[in-house]
């Protein structure tokens, strides 16, 4: 008995010090990293996206900054990760030049980079196909979309405005203040209306009651176009032309493009020539202001050109000549030539082929390369980003960009662009980075204008 009660009392004893041997757990484990989601407010949504904290994903796990400033940090959750697809990864980038000179040299070849990890930028990008209006595309939230299924028909709030979608008969986006301008055809007349880009503010601004464009609708075709930093519009049918001054409501009648740059006498600013239909020479002067005046001379020193767009803070204007050059002028008239010539617009590519970054720091044009390195398609014609100082190229698409160019645009910070392009049998459109070339496939149609807002 006292030897079994002793067998006993020692196998306790065993069992004590064994579990006394074994490691506790730390008191401060860290639980498993927690996905972020990703939250963007705009009027009337709300979209979501959970990231995954994967130190393998392309996409960083940090918490992205809103469409608007805020100091108070964004929500976290335990939502499921999202599972669409990673983009592709290019890994080439051009390499840019550093020339100084007046005349710039022709771009250089590409380097092999390495990719970072990127995110792209919030925003919100919008889409005129020419039969509906889309908006509200996130491309950080939607890419990568292959059919178009993620793209929101909008329609004016105010039921007394047209839409833009199905009845307009031309359409475009505005450079740098988020307003869209439409021109629609009730049998009649031309009708004009602007509205903000997400179809909340619109009005009717002009109608063509006196029949200056002599528009038939199954026979011709109308072309808008934003100018001098979105303070007019010009309405085009043929060779006919009117001019619409935004901010002082008036519209003018001309007899031609506005085809000269010139230091003002009156504001000593640069400013833009348009004739006038007149029996003697007549010209209206559009100032940086927004107002017009008349005058029967043309600047003592000025520029011809055949298209033109005023940089962010109007010191400066891309321009292009008559005889296709392309270059940069100051408010002294001092002029940078670019290596690429000006492409005509039509109908069947972008009116907007003169861009400038939000911040002036950056050209986007679509152009002709003189020299045959950046554009690699049959017709030497792609969109370009060049460095609005020195304009060395920043960014030129690879082989599978370099198709027939249609509508593009610059994200607001400058370092994506929003591009589709036709190589037959294919149109696509994408997202690419500038810095690396990476690409999030985003269409599998074209559009007939893009804008990519804030």
């Amino acid at each position: 008995m006292n030897r079994a009660i002793t067998l006993i009392a020692f196998l306790l004893v065993a069992i004590s010090a064994c579990r006394s041997a074994q490691p506790m757990p730390p008191s401060n484990s860290t639980n498993p990293p927690r996905p972020t989601v990703l939250t963007s407010s705009t009027t009337g949504m709300e979209a979501r996206r959970t990231i995954p904290s994967n130190p393998g994903s392309i996409t960083p796990s940090t918490t992205f900054t809103p469409r608007e400033p805020s100091t108070t940090p964004q929500p976290t959750s335990n939502q499921p990760s999202s599972t669409k697809p990673h983009p592709t990864v290019e890994t080439a980038l051009p390499q840019t030049s550093n020339a100084q000179t007046s005349t710039i040299p022709s771009p250089a070849g590409t380097q092999p980079v390495v990719t970072t990890n990127e995110v792209v930028p919030l925003g919100h990008i919008y889409i005129w196909d020419g039969a509906t209006f889309y908006g509200n595309f996130i491309p950080q939230i939607d890419s990568p979309v292959v059919d178009g299924s993620n793209l929101v028909p909008l329609f004016p709030t105010d039921p007394k405005m047209e839409s833009p979608g199905g009845n307009s008969d031309a359409l475009a986006f505005a450079y740098y203040s988020d307003q869209v301008a439409y021109a629609t055809f009730n049998h009649i007349h031309v009708r004009l209306w602007i509205d903000d880009i997400r179809l909340n503010d619109g009005n009717l601004i002009w109608t063509d009651s006196e029949d200056w464009l002599h528009y038939d609708s199954g026979y011709d075709t109308l072309q808008l176009k934003w100018l001098f930093r979105d303070k007019f519009l010009l309405i085009a049918n043929r060779s006919t032309l009117v001019l619409y001054n935004i901010l002082h409501h008036e519209a003018y009648r001309l007899s031609g493009i506005c085809g000269w740059l010139g230091i003002s006498s009156r504001t000593e600013y640069l400013a833009v020539w348009c004739p006038l239909p007149s029996s003697q020479e007549e010209y209206l002067v559009l100032e940086k202001d927004g107002s017009v005046w008349r005058t029967n001379e043309l600047s003592l020193i000025n520029i011809a050109v055949q298209d033109w767009a005023f940089a962010p803070e109007e010191e400066k204007v891309l321009y292009a000549r008559p005889n296709g050059e392309l270059g940069i002028v100051d408010a002294s008239l001092n002029s940078t030539t670019l290596p690429f010539s000006y492409f005509q617009p039509t109908v069947d590519i972008p009116q907007r082929v003169l861009q400038w970054s939000q911040d002036g720091s950056r050209l986007f044009i679509h152009a002709e390369d003189n020299a045959n390195q950046a554009c690699q398609n049959f017709a030497h014609l792609c969109w370009l980003i060049l460095d609005s100082r020195t304009g060395s190229v920043i960014w030129h698409p690879d082989q599978e960009l370099s198709g027939s160019g249609f509508d593009a645009a610059l994200s607001p910070d400058g370092n994506w662009v929003a591009i589709f392009v036709l190589n037959v049998p294919d149109r696509r459109g994408y997202v690419v980075s500038v810095e690396s070339s990476m690409k999030y496939k985003i269409a599998d149609w074209l559009p007939a204008a893009i804008y990519w807002s804030k």
